[in-house]
């Protein structure tokens, strides 16, 4: 059985994919590529399947095999996934990171934006889903609201790749409806002020904190994708430029950008790695596949239909980077 899905979403999940696969290089360009990559494919090849089954989620995870850089230390999702991998249940082994406080780190976010890319769903459904992935290695709330945030950015990114002038204000609006944490909702209300300010890069970082935490990487994904949203290279860029600890933030920077433009591509000098070419082609194919994701609880934000789509009527021109 062939699954192989219309060819647009095809299309707009392959882009990216591919775009964070080229992000995830750009900042380690003599690694291997990384273990969030990694989890990004594996929850793309999951939900392809139907919804979230955290147990089996976990044990995929867990099996997911990548390199690890010579001297690096082990995340704590990896940690997290070594135990589920000896035996240990998810439930038991995720809460009791950090002495009980849970992981808050950016690895569940970058794997959440898979769930953006689910066709035709609304964002509340994603957002949904967004937690759900993240809660198999990541219990902290900012954790799981960072994931849940992304996942909608994703998301309503991809509703509609037609759009020249974005509505900044309204698309963070319907994120802050999404977010049930204040951390995550006072990151959302920086990077509103930061768009308007034009920052650069470095006031950017330094502005949202912590690049290595998923509400810091959610936070400056969307800053950098914002600041130029029909020319991802660029935003990818911006995120890159912030420095090393935003490494998470370019990846989700890529994969919001590749959702809303499914046409572009990497520089011509680039070409994704022969391992995974074949993995980003399945997973897109199997994945455009798939059904909506769907939700009783869905809260529909008023000028938004679902999926959303934007309205140029309103709200700041966000124009490109000179």
């Amino acid at each position: 059985m062939t699954h192989s899905g219309p060819p647009a979403a095809r299309q707009r999940i392959s882009s990216a994919l591919t775009l964070a696969v080229y992000a995830d290089w750009l900042c380690t360009p003599d690694s291997v590529p990384s273990h969030a990559v990694a989890q990004l494919l594996t929850l793309t090849r999951h939900l392809a399947t139907g919804g979230v089954d955290e147990d089996r989620l976990a044990g995929e995870l867990a099996t997911t095999v990548w390199e690890q850089p010579e001297g690096q230390a082990r995340s704590g999702t990896q940690q997290i996934l070594a135990a589920v991998a000896t035996g240990a249940a998810w439930w038991e082994a995720a809460p009791a990171y950090r002495n009980g406080a849970g992981g808050w780190g950016s690895d569940a976010a970058v794997r959440a934006g898979a769930a953006g890319l689910l066709p035709g769903s609304g964002v509340g459904a994603v957002a949904q889903i967004g937690r759900r992935s993240a809660a198999v290695t990541h219990t902290h709330p900012d954790a799981r609201d960072a994931a849940a945030i992304h996942a909608a950015a994703v998301s309503l990114a991809a509703a509609d790749g037609d759009f020249e002038i974005l509505d900044t204000d309204k698309l963070l609006a319907v994120l802050t409806e999404q977010s049930r944490g204040a951390t995550m909702r006072a990151q959302l209300a920086l990077v509103r002020q930061l768009g308007r300010d034009r920052a650069t890069p470095e006031e950017t970082a330094k502005v949202l904190g912590c690049g290595r935490s998923a509400c810091g990487a959610a936070g400056a994904a969307l800053a950098a994708y914002l600041i130029c949203p029909r020319e991802p290279l660029a935003a990818i860029a911006f995120a890159h430029q912030m420095g090393p600890d935003w490494h998470a933030a370019a990846l989700m920077t890529a994969t919001i950008g590749g959702a809303h433009n499914p046409r572009a591509r990497p520089p011509v000098t680039w070409s994704l790695p022969p391992a995974l070419k074949p993995q980003v082609v399945d997973v897109a194919s199997r994945l455009a596949a798939a059904p909506p994701a769907v939700s009783r609880h869905y809260r529909r934000v008023s000028g938004f239909p679902a999926p959303a789509r934007f309205s140029a009527t309103a709200g700041p021109v966000v124009t490109q980077l000179s």
